[in-house]
């Protein structure tokens, strides 16, 4: 999932799975979940998964940029924000 996929999973599609519950599909056939107590718990671990993804896809980022800018490029880039506080 892309971030913009995770947001809009998390602003609109969460909220509908707790509101009016939701189906699971599978190759066997398709699982109503009904609004209440399982749809709310679904949704809560679908969140943090979510959140955790968005972590991920953050610190990859952050990863990379530093392997791309290398260990000195880094280095003094902290030493710049350290002397600017």
């Amino acid at each position: 999932m892309t971030e913009s996929d995770i947001y809009h999973a998390m602003d609109v599609q969460v909220p509908a799975m707790r509101q009016r519950g939701f189906t699971i599909g599978t190759t066997a056939g398709q699982i109503s979940i009904p609004p209440g107590w399982i749809a709310e718990r679904m949704a809560q671990q679908l969140t943090q998964h979510m959140q955790c993804e968005l972590l991920r896809q953050t610190r990859d980022r952050a990863l990379q940029k530093a392997s791309i800018e290398g260990p000195t490029t880094l280095l003094n880039r902290r030493k710049a924000e350290q002397h600017e506080h």
